[in-house]
């Protein structure tokens, strides 16, 4: 018999999500676009705190809980290897990020720059008819203020990558986490643990 371990699924979340981030942050190095999650979860939550800090911490945060939840509820049934149950619970979170999180970030991201920034100081920030960012030209001032305005990657693209680092977090995620073995007395007639279970430190 398994038990569900704590300390393992928080390990687990905490190495997932370091790898995902590592993958993320180097995808420029591979000629891809950037991903900088961190950043964005940071400008949609100002709380006080450094932008990378408070991104940093959500999305910490967001991997242990997320390994807790394959911990619980995921790993004893999925089909086949570790890394292959991992990999497949983290198709999960992908979807949520893409239907309902990015949308959300994108909107209370754009909510708070309205509020803060106003169009006079900064000419990027509303699509109107005397927006000088509207058009792509060689001319266009966000390419300095804002320079993924001006070249933009696909949706379909930064879907692709999305789906690669949450699978990346999966695998590791899924190699990592360890349930624990629990031993109890044995009756043979009704092939059932009888007695108290106790779930030693060593996993499996």
């Amino acid at each position: 018999m398994k038990r569900f371990s704590i300390g393992s699924a928080v390990m687990a979340g905490i190495l997932g999500t370091l790898a995902m981030t590592a993958l993320m942050y180097m995808a420029p190095l591979m000629g891809l676009p950037k991903m900088d999650l961190i950043g964005a979860l940071g400008q949609a939550l100002p709380i006080g705190l450094p932008t990378y800090l408070t991104g940093s911490l959500v999305h910490l945060f967001n991997g242990v809980v997320l390994a807790i939840i394959y911990a619980v509820a995921f790993a004893t049934w999925l089909p086949g290897p570790r890394p292959l149950k991992g990999a497949l619970y983290s198709i999960l979170p992908w979807i949520f990020a893409m239907v309902a999180l990015a949308p959300a970030m994108a909107m209370l991201h754009s909510l708070l720059a309205g509020s803060a920034v106003t169009p006079a100081m900064n000419p990027c920030g509303a699509v109107v008819a005397v927006n000088p960012c509207a058009p792509i030209i060689a001319t266009n001032p966000c390419a300095a203020v804002m320079p993924d305005a001006a070249i933009a990657p696909s949706a379909l693209l930064m879907a692709g990558m999305s789906l690669m680092a949450h699978l990346v977090y999966g695998v590791v995620v899924g190699a990592v986490y360890r349930a624990k073995e629990c031993v109890g007395r044995h009756s043979p007639e009704s092939n059932l643990n009888i007695g108290d279970i106790t779930c030693p430190g060593n996993i499996r």
